[in-house]
């Protein structure tokens, strides 16, 4: 779909990916909001550190579940059937020149 963008929509469409590739966190990373979750929900003495950690996890979805809303945004403005893209995709005409030359002639008055 990328390459049917003008080079706005490509350059906004990278960053938007690459945003939600550093929300996006992998149970592997350590120092990602969940690992910090984990470790103030682990400990007993920091309700008030676990409360803080969940609600910036909640702002790192609201943002994530934004970003995504925009990518989908740049790909549904574009309709699959009629838009730009579909009327740069077709190569052939849908009549061929010897069928015109035939309608053509037996619309002939």
């Amino acid at each position: 779909m990328q390459k049917h963008l003008n080079s706005f929509q490509r350059q906004t469409v990278k960053q938007l990916i690459q945003k939600l590739q550093e929300l996006s966190t992998e149970p592997n990373q350590p120092s990602s909001a969940y690992q910090r979750a984990w470790n103030a929900l682990t400990n007993v003495n920091a309700d008030k550190n676990a409360e803080a950690t969940m609600a910036a996890m909640k702002g790192n979805t609201n943002e994530r579940e934004l970003i995504q809303q925009k990518l989908d945004e740049i790909v549904a403005a574009e309709c699959i059937f009629c838009g730009e893209v579909m009327i740069k995709s077709i190569h052939a005409p849908f009549i061929t020149d010897e069928d015109e030359a035939r309608e053509g002639a037996e619309w002939r008055i």
